[in-house]
């Protein structure tokens, strides 16, 4: 403790002692004479400046802020002026809400006013279909044929880009493996294969002359030719004596097929062995289609060829061959089948394909949508992931095709060339599953500059799968002068499914064309629909509505009705006739017999239908829903007493058997529920059977009682049942035999 003292004592005499000094020093340095004590300021950064504005201050959206010719300046707190050289700014892409462009230097800030505008650019471009060809043999050329490039837009939309170049415009080698693809500055690139001119196979060119033989003959190949098969898809004559076959021996019922070798290529042929002579083909199943678009392949779904002998018996045969393997044209009229000497003709009808309407005369011309151009649409992605495309098999379409499967911003164009000032009526069948949408904001119709305004189609459909409900509507009548016009089709928010259009001519030049009539509709259903038998028609209140062909409308009262005579029980409707037009109006007749018997057969009545009137009920329902456990889910039952009838009709003499199909919860004898089975008050005998559930609550466990009603005579007959109580019945089965 004595020492830290002395320490402490030690350290304030030496401070002490150093205090005069350092006044000392301080009165040294300042001579002014006046005794003032000032010391010299460091100077600091104040602000800074932008003392020449950048070259560039007009921008688009997504470019990038660019100083080039901005020089910024530091401003310091003595007034001095030096350039700043290490600013900072915002490198990040501008949008069109930027004004201005903060630049920054130690702290301190400074700003750039800037203009940022939005401009429609494509940022990306990429192969949404590829090309129908991809390999290439040395020294051919690029096709781009069916590919489509898409462009992505900086406002968030796909557009089809059909003015792209490829890199390789001339004859193409080894090396070329890649194709690259550029609009403007974007590129983007597709995968190719090249290859040297080689064999892949061999094919039967024509078939030989016999085909069917008897068992022992020996195959003979005359008449039969080969060609070549080359990667480049080029077939060329192969000579048939360089090619061998297996089939040497006697034919025996097994030998089906003859197999042809040239080098490691192989290819076969199928014949007919029998043990009797061919003595004609014909066909077991026709083609399903026999109407065409020129340029279409001939469809052979459906076509089962039979070969048929001497003998009676009967074959399929499979390696027929036909008169057409090329594109059909509108000369084709028949497609020939031939097999062993015998053919089999089959006729076609081959239309022309038409993609743009020539208005000569007064006409209607229709286009098929299958047949349109779609360069300017997209196709739907999950289509596109499916492998599917814009034409598919619709379903009661005109020429069973349609366009489907677009996005919303594709369009579809039509030119029309008009030889003379016309008016014409375009008209289109689509359907669509999407329904009451407002159609003129969905999907734009128009002519030239023209907007058509489009009545409602009022689209429907029957069930959720329900694709195809096509309605036939009008698009609108236009003005059309001599020269060129384009329709177009567009669609903004929905895509209906497009099936087909229709340009009807009705005025070209100084011609006018007459409406016809198209179809007649129940504008109002008769005051009175329902009838007895024997009752006639009455078409009181009944409006009829003619449809032209230039979709007008006409209320017509001079119609007829092809029903005069007393109504029965097969009247589902009348006919309304009208020129050559006809229109059926429902109707309900109740006939006085639940049904009739014009031949030998079978009818089943359900039990839930008979003439309940005189029943009495426990308190329950007579008709009950009991699922899969009854004929037709439901059965009569909750009957405490009275009587049920059937009333039929025999159109001549029948032996006649009925089967009733009966249950109870109770162990009980059928007499103990029914009093008897009665026709024409006749009284049926039957066996007394014991009824009861197969287990507790079990009140469907049917038990089947035959009557015996023998021979009824021709005309009306009626089977009675009389009820104690308690039954459930399920269906009853006449049998009428002669």
């Amino acid at each position: 403790m004595k020492r830290m003292k002395k320490i402490s004592i030690a350290l304030l005499g030496i401070a002490l002692a150093c205090t005069p000094v350092l006044a000392s020093c301080g009165e040294s340095d300042n001579n002014d004479g006046g005794g003032n004590n000032s010391q010299q300021e460091e100077k600091t950064l104040k602000s800074i400046e932008i003392a020449k504005q950048p070259t560039k201050l007009n921008y688009e959206v997504g470019d990038k802020f660019d100083p080039t010719g901005m020089v910024v300046n530091a401003i310091y707190s003595d007034g001095s002026k030096e350039e700043a050289k290490g600013y900072s700014y915002n490198k990040m892409p501008l949008s069109a809400s930027d004004k201005r462009i903060t630049i920054s230097y130690k702290g301190k800030t400074a700003y750039v006013d800037i203009s940022v505008k939005f401009v429609l650019k494509c940022t990306r471009i990429s192969i949404e279909v590829l090309p129908t060809k991809r390999n290439y043999i040395v020294g051919e050329t690029f096709d781009p044929t069916g590919m489509k490039v898409v462009g992505y837009y900086n406002d968030n939309t796909k557009k089809t880009i059909s003015d792209f170049k490829v890199d390789k415009t001339g004859p193409l080698t080894l090396k070329d493996t890649v194709i690259t693809i550029s609009f403007r500055e974007l590129k983007t690139t597709l995968t190719i294969k090249v290859e040297e001119v080689k064999v892949q196979g061999i094919e039967i060119s024509k078939a030989p002359t016999k085909l069917a033989y008897l068992v022992g003959e020996k195959f003979d190949a005359t008449g039969i030719e080969f060609v070549k098969v080359t990667n480049d898809g080029k077939k060329t004559p192969l000579d048939a004596n360089e090619v061998t076959f297996d089939k040497k021996e006697a034919l025996t019922l097994k030998d089906e097929l003859v197999t042809f070798t040239y080098k490691e290529f192989k290819t076969s042929l199928t014949i007919s062995v029998s043990n009797s002579k061919l003595i004609s083909i014909s066909f077991k199943s026709e083609p399903k289609k026999n109407t065409y678009y020129e340029g279409d392949n001939f469809d052979m779904t459906g076509v089962v060829i039979e070969a048929n002998y001497e003998d009676g018996s009967k074959e399929e045969i499979k390696n027929y061959s036909t008169s057409k393997t090329t594109k059909l044209t509108v000369e084709d009229k028949n497609i020939t089948f031939s097999f062993g000497g015998k053919t089999l003709v089959y006729p076609i009808t081959v239309k022309e394909k038409i993609t743009s309407v020539v208005v000569d005369n007064l006409k209607t011309v229709r286009i098929e949508a299958e047949h349109l151009d779609t360069s300017n649409a997209t196709l739907r992605q999950d289509f596109i992931d499916a492998g599917r495309g814009f034409i598919e098999n619709g379903k009661g379409a005109s020429n069973g095709q349609n366009i489907c499967g677009y996005n919303p911003g594709s369009k579809f164009s039509i030119s029309i060339d008009c030889k003379e000032d016309a008016e014409v009526i375009i008209s289109s069948i689509m359907s669509d599953t999407d329904i009451g949408y407002d159609f003129n904001k969905s999907v734009k119709i128009s002519v030239d500059d023209k907007v058509l305004n489009v009545e409602d189609p009022h689209f429907r459909i029957d069930r959720p799968d329900d694709f195809w409900h096509w309605i036939d509507f009008k698009l609108g009548k236009v003005s059309l002068a001599k020269g060129k016009h384009t329709f177009t089709i567009e669609s903004i928010s929905r895509r209906p499914n497009l099936d087909c259009f229709d340009f009807k001519v009705v005025k070209y030049a100084d011609k006018v064309a007459t409406k016809e009539l198209k179809s007649l509709v129940v504008k109002k259903a008769p005051t009175k629909t329902s009838y007895n038998e024997g009752e006639k028609f009455d078409k009181t209140g009944l409006e009829i509505e003619a449809l032209y062909d230039d979709y007008t409308k006409e209320t017509v009262t001079d119609f007829t009705i092809k029903e005069t005579g007393p109504l029965t029980g097969e009247n589902k409707f009348v006919t309304v006739q009208y020129k050559d037009k006809t229109v059926n109006v429902p109707i309900t007749v109740k006939s006085k017999y639940n049904f009739t018997v014009n031949e030998a057969k079978t009818v089943r009545f359900e039990a839930e239908d008979v003439d309940q009137t005189h029943l009495k009920s426990d308190g329950g329902p007579f008709v009950e829903n009991s699922g899969d456990k009854s004929s037709n889910g439901k059965n009569l039952g909750h009957i405490a007493g009275g009587y049920a009838t059937i009333k039929f009709n025999l159109n001549e003499e029948f032996k006649t058997t009925i089967k009733v199909l009966i249950a109870s919860l109770a162990h009980e004898k059928v007499s103990q529920k029914i009093e008897s089975f009665y026709i024409d008050n006749n009284k049926l005998s039957y066996e007394n059977l014991t009824l009861g559930a197969a287990k507790d609550n079990q009140y469907w466990n049917y038990k089947t009682v035959t009557l015996n009603a023998n021979k009824l005579a021709k005309g009306e007959h009626t089977f009675k049942i009389n009820f104690i109580g308690g039954a459930n019945l399920d269906y009853f089965e006449f049998s009428f035999a002669k």
